[in-house]
Formats: structure tokens, sequence, C-alpha cells
């Protein structure tokens, strides 16, 4: 556990992340320069961004499809956002998302948002999901700082 900028870990795994999406879907990143720092394994948090960024780039159409990172300051919270313009989740599925083994595909294992959630919860944040059917889904993540 250490303290570092969201941003510079984010910024580590770039290419990663752009690997993360499909082919076909863009990935932006707005990432804030000037954070205060939070104390973390920077490894969770890189797992973290990546699961969020993989669950975001599946739920989207290749060649239309767009998922944006932002990192900004929040009062005494780091703010992490991830938007994608897919599909979105009715209110059913929303409630599941974070729990172990669920999936609404038929690849893979349903671990990436329960994982997600572990990670949040053991640096005491937070994980809000706003998502409706045709509207797309919006995380945001809030970690305390130092």
């Amino acid at each position: 556990v250490s303290e570092f900028s969201v941003s510079e870990v984010i910024q580590q795994i770039r290419t990663l992340l752009h690997s993360s999406v499909p082919p076909g879907v863009r990935l932006e990143m707005n990432l804030c320069g000037d954070l205060k720092p939070i104390r973390a394994d920077p490894n969770q948090i890189q797992q973290l961004m990546i699961n969020l960024v993989t669950n975001a780039g599946e739920a989207v159409e290749p060649g239309s499809g767009e998922v944006r990172v932002s990192v900004m300051p929040k009062g005494r919270y780091v703010c992490i956002e991830v938007l994608d313009n897919g599909h979105g989740m009715d209110a059913e599925t929303q409630a599941r998302i974070f729990e172990p083994f669920y999936s609404t595909r038929f690849i893979g294992r349903g671990m990436g948002l329960s994982a997600v959630a572990g990670i949040v919860r053991s640096y005491y944040g937070s994980v809000h999901v706003e998502s409706a059917p045709g509207m797309g889904t919006l995380v945001r993540v809030l970690l305390p700082v130092v």
C-alpha cells in the first residue's frame, strides 16, 4: 500500500486499457493531473480500471461504441468515472451487477464488478451506477484522498 495519484497509475496502463476494448470501440481518457493522492495498492487500482473499461467496452457496439474514462477531484475524494454509450441496464440487472458470478453474457466469469466493489470497499470508497435501457451506463467510483 502506498500513496499515489490515480491519474498517474491509469496513465501507466493506458495501452493496456486501450487493448481492453474491442476493435472499433473508441476509448477516450480525461485524466486530471492535479489530484491529491490516495492510499491504496496501485495494482488493485489498475485491476479496478481494467475491469471497468473491459465491462464498458463489452457493452457497446463496435464501430459506434465509445467508452470515456474521467478522473477528477471531488471534495475529499478522487472520482473515477467510466461512461459508455452501450445498451444500458434495467433496474433488475443493476441490482445484481456486483454479485459474484452474475453475468448477462454467455462468455465470461462475472467476477469483474464484484472485484471492483471489493477493492473500493477495502479503501472505504463507494461505487455508484447510473443506467437505463438504451441510455448507456455511468459507473462512478469515489476513493478518499490522503
